[in-house]
């Protein structure tokens, strides 16, 4: 039986510099992803390390607080609970908490290590990147092994961005974060 972790936000300490503060989870519990907390306060800013597509690939899940992505290209309004995949390293990105905002941005950063699998997927089909995401956006389905009191809802496409988004698990189970 596998080591189960659980990581919750409320059990994270955090040590602000300039407004943000990073705090690794999950430390070994995959293989070849690390995963790490992140919050933002108040009109403060994150630009995130980007990496090539044969490097990494990573997302956000936003869980918290209310601001905006920018790119290059286009700007992202976070006012709901949202996924941002930004696109390689093509364009840098930044995360602002409103400055007005009344709790800081939460945000939990996936970053993997490409397999060849992840590589073939991305080469042959994968989505017009960066990519955002709120919650009331998502597509809804039912998985017949569920309860009718569970709603899934997917907010990545399946498989166009290799394992990433094929088995991340925000509910239950031996890797939960909540």
């Amino acid at each position: 039986m596998a080591l189960v972790q659980i990581s919750r936000g409320a059990e994270v300490k955090h040590n602000y510099v300039d407004g943000v503060s990073r705090v690794p989870i999950l430390e070994g519990a995959y293989h070849d992803a690390t995963v790490e907390r992140i919050s933002i306060q108040p009109g403060a800013d994150l630009t995130p390390e980007i990496f090539s597509r044969q490097e990494h690939n990573q997302v956000f899940l936003i869980t918290a607080g209310k601001g905006y992505i920018v790119t290059p290209r286009r700007v992202f309004n976070i006012t709901e609970v949202s996924v941002f995949v930004p696109d390689f390293d093509k364009e840098q990105f930044t995360f602002h908490c409103a400055a007005d905002a009344k709790e800081t941005m939460e945000i939990v950063h996936f970053v993997t290590e490409l397999s060849d699998y992840d590589k073939t997927c991305l080469k042959e089909s994968h989505l017009t990147l960066p990519r955002f995401r709120g919650v009331s956006q998502a597509w809804h389905y039912k998985e017949d092994f569920t309860g009718a009191d569970i709603q899934q809802m997917m907010l990545i496409e399946h498989r166009n961005l290799g394992r990433l988004s094929m088995g991340a698990n925000f509910g239950t189970g031996p890797n939960y974060i909540g």
